[in-house]
């Protein structure tokens, strides 16, 4: 092989690994551990006398993110119905999975904070106020 080639090659290779390693670093959502789950408890749910966690797949996480525009044309509880989330994936999210009655559900917990906070990737980032910038929503992958 020859030393172009075998430079062409190298360089492909380099940018590949770039690449890939720029996309891992704008992931801007994680899944957290089930014992995150302790710690949620989702207003929807919170009269559920049946609640549990459980640990979503990759498909429905893939899921999850392919329909994750959804959450801009839904109204927002308890806030005016002019106000709405416009660009959710912009948005730092914390995927749990949550049961009700055997349902298998994922918690999305969202938050706008740049950076986010150091422990945002292992612990439940819970906030009590703040606009648009905190949002949270139940994401059913069985009707998606």
């Amino acid at each position: 092989m020859s030393s172009q080639k075998l430079l062409a090659r190298c360089l492909l290779l380099l940018l590949v690994s770039t690449a890939s390693s720029q996309q891992k670093q704008q992931q801007r959502f994680v899944v957290l551990p089930q014992a995150a789950g302790k710690v949620v408890n989702p207003k929807p749910l919170s009269d559920d006398t049946n609640l549990g966690t459980w640990a979503p797949s990759e498909a429905e996480i893939d899921g999850l993110e392919a329909n994750l525009l959804q959450i801009s044309g839904m109204k927002l509880k308890g806030w005016p119905s002019s106000m709405q989330i416009q660009h959710p994936d912009f948005y730092y999210r914390q995927y749990v999975g949550a049961t009700a009655n055997r349902k298998k559900l994922i918690f999305v917990n969202a938050f706008c904070q740049d950076p986010p906070p150091q422990t945002w990737k292992s612990q439940i980032y819970v906030v009590a106020d703040g606009g648009t910038c905190f949002w949270q929503a139940l994401y059913d992958p069985a009707t998606k």
